[in-house]
């Protein structure tokens, strides 16, 4: 069912037992956790796999993604689920392993089933409760079961736990060149910016950031036209997080994307000796550097 996504097959190679993935929308995050949950429900049997979503809406796509997926699927010839409970969210696999989807807002409800738990997934982490998952941490201890963090950065709140849990899978961070003070030189490749060692690294964690440009089934074409279409109602900000899974916040300037694009286009006016001409070079991550010209009144 799955299609060959070369990224997520990447990750799924690795085994650091806490994974983080920050990806832009669309980048195929929801099918990659089932692929791995099928794998370790398969090894796994009588075991339990909760997915963990912001709210019980939230549930909704995920459990009928899983549906779709885990029912067209054969194991020597016999379908891999068994049966499905609508009310109580679960999904049970023919070798007795079960899926539960579970909301995020009554974070003391997910205390327990310690015992048969095997993997956990928190889909849309940033927007789950933190509480959540210091509540269903504990139930991870019986098994030492695994946990994938699948999101893309909040809006509100970029930089909250699902930006620790992240930055813990990092080998490098970025960091303000030294030498330009981030106005760009030879030594940062002119993007203001250079990777140093993340303090904050610990070996039993991995993490990825990826755009919705990664996924392969997806038209980059298709991305600019929602991108031109929309853009008047989303900010660079906004761009940056939902497109490219970037944890910005207010430290960029808040423009909406035709803004920008209009300003980038530009038109060419005659010098005026009346005015004052200011020239600004700055460095950005969605480009590697813009210059801002301005004028005012002498």
């Amino acid at each position: 069912y799955f299609k060959d996504h070369p990224i997520q097959q990447e990750i799924l190679t690795h085994t650091e037992r806490w994974q983080a993935v920050s990806a832009g929308r669309r980048f195929g995050k929801g099918n990659l956790a089932l692929r791995k949950s099928a794998t370790i429900a398969l090894r796994n049997p009588g075991c339990r796999i909760w997915v963990i979503s912001p709210n019980y809406s939230f549930t909704q796509p995920m459990w009928d993604k899983a549906i779709n997926a885990y029912g067209a699927m054969r194991i020597d010839g016999y379908k891999l689920i068994k049966k499905t409970k609508l009310k109580d969210r679960m999904i049970v696999f023919s070798n007795g392993s079960a899926m539960e989807f579970k909301s995020s807002v009554e974070p003391d409800s997910l205390r327990g089933a310690g015992d048969l738990m095997e993997f956990l997934i928190m889909d849309e982490a940033a927007y789950c409760e933190k509480e959540a998952w210091r509540a269903v941490r504990p139930a991870l201890m019986d098994r030492k079961a695994p946990a994938l963090f699948i999101s893309t950065p909040n809006r509100n709140n970029p930089k909250n736990w699902f930006y620790d849990i992240w930055l813990r899978g990092q080998v490098n961070i970025s960091s303000t060149c030294p030498i330009c003070g981030g106005a760009g030189c030879d030594k940062c490749d002119f993007t203001g910016e250079i990777d140093i060692p993340n303090p904050s690294k610990k070996s039993a964690y991995r993490s990825w950031q990826y755009s919705s440009y990664d996924n392969p089934f997806i038209d980059d074409e298709e991305i600019n036209s929602f991108i031109e279409d929309e853009g008047s109602d989303w900010s660079e900000l906004d761009l940056r997080r939902e497109i490219y899974a970037e944890f910005v916040g207010g430290e960029a300037v808040v423009f909406p994307y035709t803004s920008i694009k209009g300003c980038e286009e530009g038109y060419e006016e005659d010098f005026d000796p009346s005015y004052s001409y200011v020239i600004d070079r700055k460095s950005t991550r969605l480009n590697s550097s813009h210059t801002d010209i301005s004028r005012m009144p002498s």
